[in-house]
């Protein structure tokens, strides 16, 4: 049986996997570029601050959300903005799930566990940086399972990618939003707020790929 840290940090997507390169390096002290995935949790760490185990990061998302230095985990039901320059992205999981399915690997199939969630997304525009609102909510499917195939030439079912303007942000179980690689740009906010639509202003607290900050828990209270 694979660990919950090793199922957890080996999700890939096969679309992130095609923007690899020779660069895709990582180590403890260089994010992995985007598209690369290792197995060893501490390729994603800086100075020794990684993500809790799934089983913590459960128990503080019942009514927090986890803000650390590259993703963030948000409680069901509450909704995060994604900033993209001049674009914006409303996202609330409303379901998590884990098979429990992980096996021994073989040469073809990695075995490793699969996971799935369900979220609502909602995407908007600022124009000379005033917000219109979120106007239409549609649902979407995320998972990722097992890598088929042979080393680069492998591919994952599933998508575990979620699109916002020009980034990219990945999905990790169960509610994670992370950034690929040193990505400075992107920008999100977690809020209190339930209902998409219901958003009329733009979020005050907003964070952005940052090394060294140490994870917080962050109260999210009915508005």
């Amino acid at each position: 049986m694979l660990s919950i840290t090793k199922s957890f940090w080996y999700s890939a997507n096969v679309l992130a996997l095609l923007f690899c390169t020779s660069s895709c390096a990582g180590g403890q002290n260089e994010l992995p570029q985007r598209g690369y995935y290792s197995a060893n949790p501490n390729d994603y760490s800086i100075d020794g601050v990684v993500r809790p185990e799934i089983d913590e990061v459960i128990k503080v998302i019942d009514k927090k959300a986890l803000v650390g230095f590259s993703w963030i985990d948000m409680p069901l039901y509450r909704v995060i903005v994604i900033k993209s320059e001049n674009e914006l992205c409303a996202v609330k999981f409303v379901s998590y799930k884990r098979e429990n399915d992980s096996r021994e690997p073989t040469t073809f199939n990695s075995g490793e566990e699969s996971f799935e969630a369900e979220i609502e997304i909602s995407k908007s525009k600022l124009t000379h940086e005033n917000f219109v609102g979120f106007k239409s909510v549609k649902k979407e499917k995320l998972s990722t399972g097992p890598a088929i195939g042979i080393g680069k030439i492998s591919v994952r079912d599933g998508n575990s990618v979620i699109k916002c303007g020009s980034s990219r942000i990945l999905w990790q179980y169960p509610t994670a939003l992370m950034f690929f690689g040193k990505d400075k740009t992107t920008l999100l906010a977690p809020t209190t707020f339930m209902d998409i639509k219901a958003i009329t202003s733009l979020p005050s607290d907003w964070y952005g790929y940052e090394e060294g900050r140490k994870y917080k828990e962050v109260d999210l209270v009915e508005n």
